[in-house]
C-alpha cells in the first residue's frame, strides 16, 4: 500500500485512501486542474495501481478549488507545436491509454465534476463508470474553440451521449449545464454543489 498512495513524479494531483476508496484530486486550484500529460500518465500509473491493489474498492476523482479540470494544459500545448508528428502522438497517448484503461479497470472509477468540466475532463466523465455532476458544473468539448478537434476525448464521449451528439458537442464547442448532461447521460446523478 505504500506504493499507491504515491504520486508519480511530476503529477498534479494528491492520493488518499479513506474507506477503501483511492481519492485522486486535481491540485492545481489556481490554474483550474489543468491535464498536463506527467498528470495523465502519473494516472494510468496510479489506475494501474489501484486495480491490483486489494486495499481499494474503487476509485474517486475530484478536482480541487472552483473546476474539476479546464481539460489539457495549453502551456504544454504552446511548447509542443513545434514538435516532430512522432512527438506529438507519442504525447497524445497517455491521454488515449487513460481513456482505455478507466472503463476496463477491475475496479469502479467515480468522477465528481464542479465548476468547470472542459475539454479532457469532459472525456474523463465519460470513461467513468459512474459520473457525478455538480448543480453548477459547466461543461464543454471546447477544443475546438482554439483550433484542436478533441479525436481523443470523442471515442469516450460518443460512447456515453451517442454519436451524433458528440459530433454537434465537439463541432460547436458550446458550453452546457447539468440539466443537460443528465438529460443527455453525460452525467448520472446531479448533486447540489456543496
Amino acid at each position: 500500500m505504500t506504493d499507491l498512495l504515491q504520486v508519480p513524479q511530476g503529477a498534479a494531483f494528491d492520493l488518499a485512501l479513506n474507506d477503501s476508496v483511492l481519492e485522486i484530486a486535481f491540485n492545481q486550484p489556481e490554474r483550474r486542474n489543468p491535464l498536463g500529460y506527467a498528470t495523465m500518465s502519473g494516472l494510468v500509473q496510479t489506475l494501474n495501481r489501484a486495480g491490483a491493489d486489494q486495499a481499494v474498492r474503487a476509485v474517486l476523482v475530484v478536482g480541487q478549488g472552483s473546476a474539476f479540470t479546464a481539460g489539457g494544459d495549453l502551456n504544454e500545448f504552446k511548447d509542443e507545436a513545434s514538435h516532430s508528428a512522432y512527438a506529438l502522438h507519442a504525447s497524445g497517448q497517455a491521454l488515449a491509454d487513460l481513456l482505455t484503461l478507466i472503463p476496463r479497470l477491475p475496479k469502479p472509477v467515480i468522477v465528481a465534476a464542479h465548476g468547470y468540466c472542459m475539454a479532457g475532463g469532459v472525456g474523463l466523465l465519460s470513461a467513468a463508470d459512474v459520473a457525478l455532476g455538480a448543480t453548477g458544473t459547466t461543461y464543454s468539448m471546447s477544443e475546438i474553440k482554439i483550433g484542436l478537434f478533441p479525436l481523443m476525448v470523442l471515442p469516450a464521449v460518443r460512447d456515453a451521449i451517442g454519436g451524433r451528439r458528440a459530433r454537434e458537442l465537439a463541432l460547436t464547442g458550446r458550453r452546457f449545464d447539468t440539466d443537460e448532461a443528465l438529460r443527455i447521460g453525460l452525467v448520472h446523478v446531479a448533486l447540489p454543489d456543496e
